[in-house]
């Protein structure tokens, strides 16, 4: 996202109250605009005013903590916390947020491990890469409601981390073993509200879709 015009006047006229304010109405109105948000701290970087964009990172960082919008928190840490945070900092806070998101997952504590965040990470364009490699791990946790060509719809019922390995339970093949590598390329995961995912989930509410706009 470009620069918005006014903020780009407000920089000319060096006028950061103004700035600051537009910045507080949108984090009042729309707290998970990270492309606005990036684009104005950015901005106030390149034109020397480092130290205006850490205040209104942190003043982000605090209304989403306290919003408990932890997605929209974890996303912000892994992009801009480099600019208001030191990197060991943007690390701890990442982990914690994570904990957060996927605190309910029994397998986040090896997914950790495969993805690298369990390691001291002063890189943050690393930090952000094992980040990015955890959220994928994750759409294949227990319970995934998953596609596969050839054995349509199924569920993962177990992860073997020592095999690096997936149980999956199709409708006609039960407990199918599927490596991580394999399983990376061939299980495709479900969003809710799918329609295959429908189907398994609730096939009766997908019968009454059909009766009603066949």
């Amino acid at each position: 996202m470009t620069v918005p015009e006014s903020i780009q006047q407000h920089l000319e006229t060096a006028d950061l109250a103004a700035i600051e304010d537009e910045w507080i109405e949108a984090v009042d109105a729309r707290p998970n605009d990270l492309p606005f948000f990036s684009a104005v701290a950015t901005a106030l970087v390149d034109n020397n005013e480092a130290e205006q964009a850490k205040a209104l990172l942190r003043l982000l960082d605090e209304e989403l903590e306290t919003g408990q919008l932890w997605s929209d928190r974890l996303q912000l840490l892994v992009e801009l916390g480099g600019l208001y945070l030191k990197p060991a900092v943007v690390q701890s806070r990442v982990l914690e947020t994570i904990d957060q998101v996927h605190g309910a997952s029994q397998s986040l504590p090896e997914m950790l491990k495969i993805s690298g965040l369990n390691r001291n990470t002063p890189d943050l364009r690393m930090l952000r890469r094992k980040v990015e490699r955890l959220e994928s791990l994750l759409q294949l946790d227990v319970g995934s409601v998953v596609h596969m060509d050839g054995k349509g719809v199924g569920r993962i019922a177990a992860i073997n981390f020592e095999l690096d390995s997936y149980k999956v339970d199709f409708e006609r093949h039960k407990g199918l073993s599927i490596g991580f590598k394999a399983g990376a390329k061939m299980l495709r995961p479900l969003p809710i509200g799918h329609v295959l995912r429908t189907k398994i989930e609730d096939p009766g509410h997908l019968e009454q879709m059909r009766d009603e706009q066949p």
